[in-house]
């Protein structure tokens, strides 16, 4: 094998445990709703009442909030709702503005009047953003906002990252000839390297029939999910299927602004009667405590191809499995 080179926020009770706490107990409600297959737009998808006890105003809120995390900021398209400059700095990503993303699915319940600042209002919600590529990521929200001069004041606003369980993984087989090494270590923007990826991988666009014999690939495990910036990713090689034992090779990890994709480069034949298991192995903090985890497996994939027929028997090509 041969190896490619290589948020602070004030809160009022109850505290960021318990809003963790609610917000992983809210997912389960919240990935239930299926949304539409989302475009590239900036155009709002309207939050989704999932509690029964979200008012027009929340729902507002939610989705400029939203509009703001993805990088707007016209008045007018957030009309009618405010935001103080806490709440819009807390709001922004330092570095990164979920441009392309839809919010694809919301959900929240109101706070009680005791838990916000008098004449305030106030509530907890889960915000699922997806882009066209398929990743993925959710956030628990919390603001407390006001009615006022016509419109919806924010005084303060709270965004924390949900971290899954177990992320998504897509796997894609790239022959080495036709990725440079350049590409895979320079990935100037992550949704160019990502589409260079997907449109050059066995069976992708423009790629319907996979190789036969022995063909020098890259093998890439995308995590679909955001991860923590102290999450590790990288892939292993087994003859079995089973648990996250395996052969570390040559994996190095790629991340882009914590959508992170473990890569390796292997000589292999996808019809080999002997089939090889690439595994997604991850990382994470087990909790808010920091607390580290054991390496878990996020998703397998064989290097298996079958054949493809027409209803008379003729062969249509090799598609990998």
């Amino acid at each position: 094998m041969t190896a490619p080179k290589q948020h602070s926020a004030r809160r009022r009770a109850p505290p960021v445990r318990r809003l963790v706490r609610w917000a992983g107990c809210a997912m389960f409600a919240l990935v239930t709703w299926s949304a539409p297959a989302p475009a590239e737009t900036n155009k709002p998808i309207l939050s989704k009442d999932l509690a029964g006890a979200i008012t027009w105003d929340t729902s507002a809120v939610i989705d400029a909030s939203a509009l703001v995390m993805r990088g707007i900021d016209n008045s007018s398209q957030l009309w009618p709702v405010r935001f103080s400059d806490a709440a819009l700095k807390t709001l922004r990503e330092p570095h990164f503005r979920f441009e392309g993303f839809s919010l694809s699915a919301a959900g929240g319940r109101r706070l009680p009047a005791a838990s916000v600042a008098p004449a305030m209002r106030g509530f907890d919600a889960v915000l699922k953003f997806t882009d066209i590529l398929g990743r993925r990521t959710a956030v628990a929200l919390r603001a407390e906002y006001d009615l006022s001069n016509g419109g919806l004041q924010v005084g303060r606003a709270d965004v924390m990252s949900i971290v899954p369980e177990r992320p998504t993984v897509r796997f894609l087989f790239v022959p080495a000839a036709d990725l440079p090494s350049s590409s895979v270590t320079s990935h100037p923007k992550d949704t160019d390297f990502l589409r260079l990826a997907m449109s050059k991988a066995v069976a992708g666009p423009g790629r319907p029939v996979a190789p036969t014999g022995p063909t020098d690939f890259y093998v890439f495990a995308f995590f679909l999910n955001r991860l923590p910036p102290d999450a590790n990713v990288e892939m292993r090689v087994s003859a079995k299927p089973d648990g996250i034992g395996g052969t570390l090779g040559n994996s190095v990890e790629l991340s882009f602004h914590g959508w992170k994709t473990a890569v390796l480069r292997a000589t292999f034949a996808l019809d080999d009667t002997n089939p090889l298991y690439f595994k997604a192995i991850y990382r994470i903090s087990g909790d808010i405590s920091g607390t580290p985890v054991d390496s878990r497996m996020a998703g397998v994939h064989a290097n298996r191809v079958m054949r493809t027929t027409t209803l008379d028997g003729k062969s249509l090509g090799r598609r990998i499995q």
